[in-house]
């Protein structure tokens, strides 16, 4: 056996035990949920039905014409298979897609179809009669369906990174870039099998963002947690300038007492996507405790932070019409100067101090 076979198998093998791994801790994990599990193990089974064809495909080229017929087995599963794993690998990122999945999945089963059929009709690929594989005239189909894919992919992909911090924007982005380099160098030179190498780092990578997800993640509202925020609080103590909002809901106890947690619960998501999307240009939004949230930034001008203190109040009005029973905002903020010897933990209790005097202001006007 060649050595270019033996390596090319010693790879395939070594990427099969590292999904069967992945595929047991996937299965046994609490963070993601029941939908998004069910599309991880999907796609972890399909890569390994792809491997193992194509190293079955990689040993029947050279074994001449006695294993034609397990070869076209072997290229049939490999290439039909493979057509589905960037719209699979697309719904991990967007939970959305699996409402629609049966009509985006159109292109891809009628393309697996002509696989089926080119041992008879050769539009996808051909075998001669001494085992020798050449692609077919509508090869090229394959390849546009697997371009819808990835173009879904990086979509799907975009739309999760909304979410998240630069940095992990970052790394979302990554693994998309991977998977283009990836499935690229294959298309182009079919005897480099570089994809399936790369969908198995993908599917590694994503699954240990979504275990660090799980320590920077507030699970409830999707905005940075507790432990985020003390973490990042010891970073801006390090910079010359930053900001502290504070954030509290006015009289949540007795929403959660008179509605039930359900309407506490939605309250708290609302409230959180308000506060994240009005101080964008600010910093980052955590949730801190039960109805607590804070700001962090850098930009530290009080005419941009008043624009997104009302920015904030105008969403909060045109929510309250769709949810009556939603609560107003308490808040107060801090400047945090390292010049002036400010320490970071006084200027964040100057901003929570701040925010109680407002609450009890406010709760004069609102009663």
């Amino acid at each position: 056996m060649p050595d270019i076979i033996i390596l090319y198998m010693t790879s395939g093998i070594l990427n099969i035990i590292m999904l069967l791994f992945l595929l047991q801790l996937v299965s046994k994990n609490i963070i993601m949920s029941e939908i998004e599990t069910r599309s991880y193990i999907v796609t972890i089974i399909l890569t390994i039905v792809v491997i193992t064809a194509e190293l079955a495909a990689s040993i029947f080229d050279i074994q001449g014409n006695i294993f034609l017929i397990p070869n076209i087995i072997a290229n049939i599963i490999g290439f039909a298979a493979s057509a589905y794993i960037p719209f699979i690998l697309a719904t991990l990122y967007d939970k959305e897609l699996i409402k629609k999945l049966k009509y985006i999945l159109i292109p891809t089963v009628f393309v697996s179809l002509l696989f089926i059929t080119s041992p008879w009709t050769g539009w996808m690929f051909s075998f001669t009669s001494d085992n020798e594989y050449s692609r077919g005239p509508f090869f090229n189909l394959y390849i546009l369906v697997y371009l819808y894919g990835f173009l879904l992919l990086i979509h799907a992909n975009h739309k999760l990174s909304l979410q998240f911090t630069g940095g992990d924007k970052v790394y979302l982005a990554l693994l998309y870039v991977i998977f283009l380099i990836g499935t690229s160098i294959q298309i182009f030179f079919p005897r480099i099998h570089s994809t399936w190498h790369c969908i198995t780092i993908i599917l590694v990578m994503y699954y240990i963002f979504q275990r660090e997800r799980q320590f920077k993640y507030d699970i409830l509202t999707g905005l940075l947690n507790r432990a985020a925020f003390e973490t990042q609080l010891n970073r801006i103590s390090k910079k010359d300038y930053a900001v502290i909002l504070v954030f509290d809901l006015n009289d949540f106890k007795e929403i959660n007492d008179k509605y039930g947690h359900q309407v506490g619960d939605e309250c708290i998501k609302i409230v959180g996507h308000i506060i994240n999307s009005s101080f964008q240009q600010i910093g980052y939004c955590y949730r801190i405790g039960g109805d607590e949230f804070c700001v962090l930034g850098h930009n530290n001008d009080e005419s941009i932070i008043e624009a997104c203190i009302q920015s904030m109040m105008v969403l909060l009005e045109k929510n309250r019409e769709i949810l009556a029973n939603l609560p107003h905002i308490s808040y107060g903020y801090s400047l945090y100067k390292k010049a002036e010897g400010k320490d970071i933990i006084l200027t964040f209790k100057e901003a929570d101090h701040k925010m109680y005097a407002y609450k009890k202001q406010a709760k004069n006007i609102y009663e």
